[in-house]
């Protein structure tokens, strides 16, 4: 295999690994769902764990947006993997992006403040635990740190 092709393998273990990261983050919403409706109070995930439709939408959305992450930080970080300033600043602009979207799609239904706050954290949570599980594979070794330059 040619240089590309090798680092087009990178990405896409970077990318899986940013997707599987979303499973965590999807197993403590479920967790805190539970939780909220047996204590009674009003479930803000509700949407993405009831058994409707777009419920499987939604955690595939959640898992493309963490390859899409994955991929990204990886050419983000490149050689520069101490740099914190970098990384987080990756993390927010994904957050950023993917929730105030949801809650732009969101506004024409009149949505509550708590549930943007929800996606928000959401995100944080996705792409913070998504970070990390790909900053011990790159440091470890199990995924290269990009070489080429963009293009």
């Amino acid at each position: 295999m040619d240089g590309r092709q090798l680092e087009r393998v990178e990405s896409l273990k970077a990318g899986l690994l940013g997707a599987s990261a979303t499973l965590p983050v999807m197993g403590i919403i479920l967790a805190l769902s539970i939780l909220l409706s047996a204590l009674g109070h009003s479930n803000p995930f509700s949407f993405a764990l009831s058994n409707h439709p777009l419920a499987l939408a939604h955690w595939l959305e959640v898992s493309l947006c963490g390859f899409l992450f994955g991929v990204t930080y990886r050419y983000t970080v490149r050689q520069d993997i101490k740099n914190f300033q970098l990384k987080s600043g990756t993390v927010m602009a994904f957050t950023l992006v993917r929730g105030l979207g949801l809650g732009d799609m969101g506004w024409q239904g009149e949505i509550a403040w708590i549930v943007l706050a929800v996606w928000v954290g959401e995100g944080i949570l996705l792409f913070a635990i998504a970070a990390l599980l790909l900053d011990l594979a790159l440091q470890k070794g199990w995924i290269n740190l990009c070489k080429t330059p963009p293009e």
